[in-house]
């Protein structure tokens, strides 16, 4: 099998091969801004995918983007914008 038919398989699979990358949980919730316990309430919930690999937890940047997707195609992500109020300001 030669190098570029290798290519073309990644190019034709339901992901590329940057987003076949795995993270650690830590990784995964720093990428989220979230805590190590919010992850792993995630994953334990199926609404972040995971693999195990033996004792290993690893998500797969694929999992990342398409959690997020998820959460914005759903209107569950808080993507308004916050509005910090002046100092001194009136009410």
């Amino acid at each position: 099998m030669t190098t570029d038919h290798l290519h073309e398989q990644a190019n034709a699979s339901e992901h590329s091969l940057a987003d076949v990358r795995c993270l650690t949980v830590n990784q995964a919730a720093e990428l989220l801004s979230l805590g190590r316990t919010k992850v792993y309430q995630l994953l334990d919930t199926g609404a972040l995918q995971s693999i195990r690999i033996g004792a290993a937890r690893r998500v797969p940047l694929w999992a990342v983007r398409q959690f997020v997707r998820t959460q914005l195609e759903a209107g569950t992500g808080d993507v308004t914008p916050v509005v910090h109020n002046a100092v001194g300001g009136g009410k």
